[in-house]
């Protein structure tokens, strides 16, 4: 991690890494993300917990998944994709 960069920067990196499907290294800036994260906007706190669930999903890792998709609806409790990832994450468990 660079010593400038910044939440906005390793979030826009991550979500870069995750279209590439480089799930690794879109965690890894996801959490460089969270790590670095200063902002009042639980909103976009949220945002970026329910991606970083996304990227737990695709490494096969649900039970991060669910927290993290937990941890955004608590943030923001209108984020909808958040409610409708955590399903899919509690079904894809069941299977």
């Amino acid at each position: 991690m660079s010593q400038f960069e910044t939440s906005e920067s390793a979030y826009t990196k991550a979500n870069e890494y995750f279209v590439d499907e480089m799930y690794e290294k879109a965690l890894e800036q996801y959490n460089i993300a969270l790590e670095l994260f200063t902002s009042k906007d639980a909103k976009l706190q949220s945002t970026i917990f329910d991606k970083r669930s996304a990227t737990l999903l695709k490494l096969g890792q649900y039970d991060k998944a669910i927290q993290d998709t937990t941890q955004a609806i608590q943030l923001d409790n209108n984020n909808a994709n958040a409610y409708l990832r955590r399903g899919f994450e509690k079904e894809w468990i069941f299977l």
